[in-house]
């Protein structure tokens, strides 16, 4: 349970943040 729960929010931070910039999982606001 806790393990896909982990699975599932890195798979949708990978998701948005591929759809937002392809870069690695960080807030817009932390980009340098």
């Amino acid at each position: 349970a806790l393990t896909s729960a982990i699975v599932i929010a890195f798979a949708w931070c990978i998701i948005l943040f591929w759809t937002y910039q392809n870069q690695s999982c960080l807030p817009p606001y932390s980009k340098k």
